[in-house]
């Protein structure tokens, strides 16, 4: 944290990374960590100041309350920045997320990296005495840096900024990887890498650390906890390419191919920027059985590993032609956790009927409604939204229709926090006109499609 401030005070508050001061002739200083803007207080006079995670919020002589930092974070009730008149306001449908390094709710945890403005990433590349990289660093991460970097900043409808740095340069372990294997995943020689690397680059003002290993014989990836540098502690790290291969097994003589692993980088970075995994880490999710003359296909829908699954004829020509990839358009869900969706561009319905028009996720923002929410509960909504063959998810979707799932907060990473909900008739898992599906009390279906909106009814049937 930064030198504390000079001067006469009569009060201080401190967060876990920056702290605030209320001066003798009552106007506030902030000092330390301001990724978010929670150390740049406006100006004024205050009679009370407080310090969070990652924002501020100070009461005024006239009793008002100003906050600033985090957008998600500094906005207690009654403090607000304008929202789209005669909507109802979208904070009623954010619900309370787990105390940890992800969430599937609100708020992000203080220590994720900023999901807006510029994000600065330093890029290590390491390999080892018993698996050295047959291919230049260039070469490892030029494409699969590229895809994360056009990916993430497109998802945020160029809210995000993606800056990578690279150290131009194996660094070259002095152990074997055998050494850093825990079964089948290696961990520490991320700080290790760090260390080497310390004394030629400078690692001020980044806000994620990466460090890749080579793909011809790790792959996978992981984000988790902080690494120290000279120049400081920085709070989220990247590691990919962790994974013994599973061609391999945990045993090899020879590099296979260089793997692609641009999609596993991002889906990472959104770690490190505080979304969990939406797949079930352990298992998977509930299956009935494949019936005679069926083949079953998986569907993602955003790169946090939200899935399902559905049925076709195995004579079906659609089944030739679907894509099951796992980097389609990004939940609006996800958006809107990490900022990237302005508050008019949601429909939170607290009544008992509402009828909404949605746009496609991958629409130009301004253009209507993206997603509609339903409170259930202080951690739970239900969440709407238009999926078209548009943008990432061209030959994803098998059919255009709403994709309707159930989010539950409270869950931890990995654990599924957020369902598909519902079976729609062709068994595809978004639903088209006319079809419908109730869920915790609510009724939703869908009205009409115009090619560019799906009209969507809402129904409260019962308590949840």
């Amino acid at each position: 944290m930064d030198a504390v401030p000079v001067g006469s005070f009569t009060a201080i508050a401190a967060g876990p990374l920056h702290a605030c001061a209320l001066r003798s002739d009552q106007s506030v200083i902030c000092w330390g960590n301001n990724r978010r803007g929670e150390s740049n207080p406006p100006g004024g006079r205050f009679r009370a100041v407080s310090a969070g995670g990652s924002h501020s919020c100070g009461v005024r002589l006239d009793n008002s309350v100003a906050c600033w930092g985090s957008e998600t974070l500094a906005r207690p009730p009654g403090v607000r920045r304008p929202d789209a008149p005669g909507l109802p306001d979208p904070a009623a449908c954010r619900p309370y997320g787990v105390s940890s390094f992800t969430t599937a709710g609100f708020p992000l945890h203080w220590s994720a990296a900023p999901s807006t403005g510029t994000v600065r990433v330093a890029v290590l590349l390491m390999d080892f005495p018993d698996a050295v990289a047959p291919i230049s660093p260039h070469v490892e991460v030029g494409s699969n840096l590229a895809f994360a970097e056009q990916y993430l900043e497109s998802a945020s409808y160029g809210r995000l900024d993606i800056e990578f740095e690279v150290l131009d340069r194996w660094l070259r372990s002095q152990k074997n990887h055998t050494h850093y294997l825990h079964g089948s995943r290696l961990t520490g020689h991320d700080l290790e890498a760090v260390e080497m690397a310390d004394a030629e680059f400078d690692f001020t003002g980044f806000d994620i650390v990466m460090t890749v290993l080579p793909s011809a014989y790790f792959s996978g990836g992981t984000a988790t906890g902080s690494v120290k540098t000279d120049e400081g502690v920085i709070s989220s790290k990247v590691q990919i390419n962790v994974h013994a291969s599973l061609i391999r097994g945990l045993g090899f003589d020879e590099a296979t191919e260089p793997q692609d692993w641009g999609w596993v980088a991002a889906h990472e970075l959104l770690h490190a920027l505080g979304l969990s995994d939406l797949y079930a880490v352990e298992g998977t999710v509930e299956l009935i059985e494949e019936p005679p003359g069926k083949l079953r296909f998986w569907v993602k829908f955003g790169i946090m590993g939200l899935e399902s699954y559905f049925f076709l004829d195995d004579d079906d020509p659609r089944a030739r032609t679907y894509l099951p990839g796992v980097d389609g358009e990004m939940l609006a869900w996800s958006r809107w956790q990490l900022g990237w969706l302005d508050p008019w561009s949601i429909r939170c319905v607290t009544g008992d009927h509402a009828t909404v028009s949605l746009v496609s996720l991958a629409t130009k923002p301004g253009s209507g409604a993206t997603m509609a929410a339903i409170p259930l509960s202080a951690n739970e909504a239900i969440v709407i939204e238009s999926r078209r063959n548009l943008g990432r998810d061209v030959s994803r979707l098998i059919s255009e229709g709403v994709l309707v799932y159930e989010v539950n907060a409270s869950i931890y990473s990995g654990n599924l926090p957020i369902k598909v909900i519902g079976v729609p008739d062709d068994g595809f898992p978004v639903f088209g006109v006319g079809e419908s599906v109730s869920v915790r009390g609510y009724t939703i279906t869908v009205m009409a499609d115009d090619g560019d909106t799906h009209t969507v009814r809402i129904t409260r049937t019962a308590d949840g």
